[in-house]
């Protein structure tokens, strides 16, 4: 990767730091039942999933598998399920071992991505 003097670096790191926040936003707005900044934030994790995707750095996702947060970690899971699908799907095995929504969603979502019924970006 061409670092352009850090500028490049420092842009990418700010995207998945952004991605966190906003992973971590979505979850917590859904679990608070609250629909309309659910889709918000998940209208601006897509846009910014985007910007990463179109920079060629998806694989600096993989770091937010180690995320202490269990959304972060989740919604990463699912992101870079294309790149490494035996550590993310182990990452959503581990969350649905959990309480609460997101314990829930780790779940059906690795049963959908195993039985083809959610197609990973």
């Amino acid at each position: 990767m061409t670092t352009n003097g850090g500028k490049e670096l420092k842009n990418t790191t700010s995207l998945i730091e952004q991605y966190a926040a906003l992973a971590e936003s979505h979850g917590k707005a859904t679990e608070d039942g609250n629909s309309i900044e659910a889709n918000a934030y998940y209208k601006d994790l897509t846009a910014t999933f985007s910007e990463i995707n179109k920079a060629n750095e998806r694989e600096r996702l993989v770091t937010l598998l180690d995320h202490p947060n269990a959304r972060v970690r989740a919604a990463a899971a699912f992101h870079t399920y294309k790149l490494n699908a035996e550590r993310s799907a182990a990452t959503l095995e581990q969350i649905s071992q959990g309480d609460g929504l997101v314990a829930f969603s780790a779940a059906m979502t690795l049963k959908q991505l195993r039985n083809g019924g959610l197609k990973p970006p």
